[in-house]
């Protein structure tokens, strides 16, 4: 059975990677606020969905927002707000 504390020190949200950091999505959390309503339907569509392997590739160079990040083969930009609600697993040698 995988150590617990190991597990969450092994996640951290998509706004919190580092360039270059490459991970798995582990989960998105979910919204309550009514204006946030579609952010799951529409990360869904751009590919973000559980499983799926991403790469933090470029930050805004004030403040971060937006920053670029890579699903599959498809860059992609998201406000940070909305990067902090997915939870990444980094992979193996990051």
């Amino acid at each position: 059975m995988p150590d617990i504390s190991t597990a969450a020190e092994n996640q951290v949200t998509l706004a919190d990677m580092r360039y270059g950091e490459k991970g798995r999505i582990a989960s998105i959390a979910s919204q309550t606020a009514e204006n946030d309503a579609g952010l799951a339907a529409r990360l869904l569509e751009l590919g973000i969905m559980e499983g799926a392997e991403i790469e933090a590739l470029h930050r805004s160079p004030f403040g971060g927002d937006p920053m670029s990040v890579k699903v599959d083969r498809t860059i992609i930009a998201l406000r940070r707000a909305d990067a902090g609600t997915i939870i990444i697993e980094r992979l193996n040698g990051n």
